[in-house]
């Protein structure tokens, strides 16, 4: 772990960024004391953010900031969704410098509204936090809090057919909708009932994708992870 110096700088930074791209109307606040609904005491939140989120309109968001100089484990991350059960913000942001072990991503897809990012020092001047959040649920106008779609980029020395056509691939952690993002940035999605059809990147580029459904004896997919699931081609020009 870095020292008390680097820490303080680095959530500094991350609160200075956090500034930047939140805008006028967003209320961005460093270390603050929330009393917790369940606790009862005040816990610490590194960064506050209060306003209007792109796909859930307004909400608040719980930063904590990890300057180690290791991945996070499974236990920072369950830490993080306990303050933010515990402090009631709409969503979980853990940022760090280093990387997060492949047990704590999985424990994040688990939770409603948690993030995970890694922000080195040499990125903070680009950073931006990489929220998405279900096309599927927000099309629903349901009264509950649209699922959080966690993005994963492929391995480019393992990619799927035609995976240089696109940048990442995830899940709604709610309703387990699949989610692509193409090469031009925009996110598409689907349904479980549209497995083995060609869709069309919903930005117009002309990238077309489609997923396959593989389900073992138990109706279980054969895989986790949906970047083994799906493949790219070019279906029209721009």
């Amino acid at each position: 772990m870095s020292g008390d110096r680097d820490w303080r700088v680095y959530e500094t930074q991350i609160f200075t960024r956090l500034k930047e791209v939140a805008g006028r109307e967003a209320e961005v606040t460093f270390d603050v004391n929330l009393t917790g609904r369940y606790s009862g005491v005040d816990r610490q939140v590194d960064v506050l953010v209060r306003g209007s989120f792109t796909g859930i309109g307004e909400a608040t968001m719980a930063v904590d900031c990890k300057c180690f100089a290791i991945n996070v484990d499974v236990k920072h991350v369950e830490t993080v969704m306990g303050l933010v059960e515990d402090v009631g913000t709409d969503i979980g942001l853990l940022v760090t410098t280093e990387g997060f072990s492949p047990a704590a991503k999985r424990r994040a897809k688990g939770a409603r509204g948690m993030w995970l990012d890694v922000v080195p020092y040499k990125d903070l001047a680009e950073w931006e936090p990489d929220l998405e959040w279900c096309h599927v649920c927000t099309d629903l106008q349901s009264d509950d809090f649209p699922g959080g779609v966690y993005l994963e980029s492929f391995d480019r020395r393992n990619l799927p057919p035609g995976g240089q056509l696109a940048q990442a691939v995830g899940r709604c952690e709610r309703c387990q909708a699949i989610h692509v993002r193409c090469a031009c940035g925009v996110v598409s999605s689907a349904y479980d009932e549209q497995a083995g059809e060609w869709l069309e990147c919903e930005g117009g580029c002309g990238t077309g994708w489609r997923f396959a459904l593989e389900l073992d004896r138990d109706a279980l997919p054969l895989t986790e992870d949906p970047r083994e699931q799906v493949e790219f081609r070019r279906v029209s020009l721009p």
